[in-house]
């Protein structure tokens, strides 16, 4: 689970942070001794709406989160699997879900933990990934362009400049060309 949506509710809300804060994990046993790991956020809802299946919903994980990875991972045993664990690469009916290709119209959050963070000046591997980038990299601009008090920090780069929009000179960290804070970040408030 990487993306989580809610809707308002203070007294589903109070309930959560109970069970974050005085929930039992075990780094064997996981949530409650039911088997449900991550000992983050993450995992504490995946135990609860495991046990309470009518107070959330699923959401289509390659709308909500994409990651534009392949479909199919290898376990320690070399044996390949699906990566959403609610499906079978032996299914007939429905095969490992590819999430690579979903249109880019359908996608509504992408998650870089497969195809890095844009920032990081590297040439993702796939063509998602690499549209991925060049999208936040247009909102990037825009979000410049509209809200900074300050001037718009130079794009010349010639790191793949039609991915990247001018905003890496060379591959790495250190290519990236971050956004001009002449006085350091302001507050959103201040800027809108």
């Amino acid at each position: 689970m990487d993306f989580t949506m809610f809707r308002p509710d203070l007294d589903q809300y109070f309930i959560l942070k109970y069970y974050l804060q005085n929930g039992f994990y075990d780094a064997i046993d996981g949530w409650f001794g039911k088997g449900i790991m991550g000992m983050s956020f993450q995992g504490m809802l995946s135990w609860y709406y495991s046990n309470n299946s009518n107070r959330g919903e699923e959401l289509d994980y390659c709308v909500y989160g994409n990651f534009f990875d392949p479909p199919l991972v290898t376990d320690i045993n070399g044996n390949q699997n699906c990566q959403n664990e609610f499906e079978s690469i032996n299914s007939e009916a429905a095969p490992c879900t590819d999430c690579r290709t979903y249109s880019f119209d359908d996608v509504k959050t992408v998650n870089f933990a497969y195809c890095g963070p844009p920032w990081s000046c590297t040439l993702p591997v796939n063509l998602q990934c690499r549209s991925a980038h060049r999208l936040w990299f247009e909102m990037r601009k825009e979000f410049e362009e509209l809200y900074s008090p300050y001037p718009i920090a130079s794009v010349e780069g010639t790191y793949y400049p039609h991915i990247y929009n001018g905003y890496c000179t060379k591959e790495g960290y250190d290519g990236y060309t971050p956004m001009n804070y002449s006085h350091g970040p302001q507050p959103i408030a201040e800027i809108a």
